[in-house]
């Protein structure tokens, strides 16, 4: 009978090791946030994008430059400093991300358009049943140049901003 009890007691103990800590219970969910923020992109066909003051989370971030210029020379754009950051949270119920981007001093093709500057603020949340996201506080201030008048841009183009409506009211 001894013979017998000792794998039967192993067998029992592999049983609790296997069953013990998964029955009835399951592990712990996590929310995953992620953000991305970036001040400036630019896209033209056929080549790869160009992007300044880029960050991501969930490791929250931040970057600071001094200036950018496109191209080298910098007669498409030029820019003052730069920053932006980026941070997420999923403890809890609900998965957050925040994304903010500032540019000062913008100019574009040798200030035929400028900007003094434009202040970029993301909020997303999510949960289990639903999810929000708000710009509050993004704004463009100080648009002028050669260029603009009113929101026509010389004989090529028009102006379309929030900036723009808030300030002809």
């Amino acid at each position: 009978m001894k013979r017998r009890l000792v794998p039967l007691a192993a067998a029992a103990l592999g049983v609790v090791f296997l069953l013990g800590p998964v029955a009835g219970s399951s592990a712990p969910t996590r929310n995953v946030a992620t953000s991305q923020a970036f001040a400036i992109r630019i896209t033209v066909p056929g080549q790869a994008p160009v992007t300044a003051g880029y960050v991501s989370a969930p490791n929250d971030s931040t970057a600071a430059e001094g200036g950018f210029a496109y191209p080298g020379d910098g007669s498409v754009l030029t820019t003052g400093s730069i920053s932006a950051a980026a941070s997420a949270n999923g403890e809890g119920t609900a998965a957050t991300g925040v994304a903010t981007a500032e540019i000062n001093g913008i100019s574009l093709f040798g200030g035929e358009v400028t900007v003094q500057v434009v202040d970029a603020k993301l909020t997303a949340t999510a949960g289990t049943g639903d999810g929000t996201g708000d710009f509050t506080g993004t704004g463009a201030t100080g648009i002028g140049g050669s260029a603009v008048a009113g929101s026509q841009l010389g004989d090529w183009g028009t102006l379309a901003s929030a900036a723009l409506a808030h300030a002809s009211r």
